[in-house]
């Protein structure tokens, strides 16, 4: 990013080629929802200024694979906006009749 030595404020790239950092650490560290050596990998989410839409963490598995989001618990989808029913009789499910597997939350993965 750039830093303007007169303010002292910085604005940091905001891109898939120069990557998503943060301007509060002065372009040191990646923006929510950013991962990745150059913060160029994104999770899923449905608000950007909330990593995977503030109901998870987003991580890296494994270097050089894409960024996925660990739910909290109740929620569950790739971008963990999706809300598991706790009512539900049988565990990692949610929806309609609990019929709906929530992914990320049952044993299997």
């Amino acid at each position: 990013g750039q830093c303007n030595s007169f303010t002292g404020r910085c604005t940091c790239y905001s891109d898939p080629v120069n990557g998503y950092w943060d301007s509060a650490t002065a372009c040191q560290s990646c923006s929510v929802n950013a991962v990745g050596p150059l913060c160029t990998l994104r999770c899923a989410t449905t608000n950007a200024s909330l990593a995977c839409s503030g109901h998870g963490l987003c991580f890296l598995p494994v270097p050089g694979l894409q960024a996925r989001c660990v739910c909290d618990q109740n929620w569950c989808g790739s971008s963990c906006s999706t809300l598991c029913d706790t009512n539900c009789p049988t565990l990692y499910y949610y929806g309609l009749n609990c019929s709906l597997p929530c992914p990320g939350l049952s044993p299997s993965g």
